[in-house]
């Protein structure tokens, strides 16, 4: 297991936090396996989104996904930009090892405001089945 502990989400944008970005602090270990990853804003959702448990809503609800709809390289997580707009949104990462196999998935809670501001939060990392 290896520790990653910060991943900022921009504009929400990963990195510092201005006006319109917020900081995701991945708490816990994330797998060695771990090679991409899903990162997506679910609209309208709180946490838990577990496990992909709720990337197929993304298509009935509001979403927003980072890296064009594919998966990020862990290694270019810091800087990853989504644009969710204001109110209540479920922030997913679900962690990917090099065969595609989903090994763990964090989840925060964010609330944007209508100037786009939002607090730093934590993002419990969890093992997948």
């Amino acid at each position: 297991m290896r520790r990653r502990p910060w991943v900022a989400i921009a504009a929400l944008a990963i990195g510092c936090n201005a006006p319109g970005e917020v900081g995701v602090t991945l708490t816990g270990e994330v797998p060695a396996t771990a090679t991409s990853a899903l990162v997506y804003a679910l609209g309208d959702a709180t946490c838990p989104c577990r496990c992909g448990a709720c990337a197929a809503q993304c298509a009935t609800s509001p979403c927003a996904i980072a890296c064009g709809g594919a998966r990020c390289d862990l290694a270019d997580l810091e800087g990853v930009s989504l644009a969710p707009g204001p109110g209540l949104w479920a922030l997913v990462i679900d962690l990917y090892d090099a065969d595609g196999a989903l090994v763990a998935s964090a989840c925060a809670n964010l609330a944007i405001a209508s100037d786009g501001a939002s607090s730093a939060v934590n993002a419990p990392v969890e093992t997948c089945p």
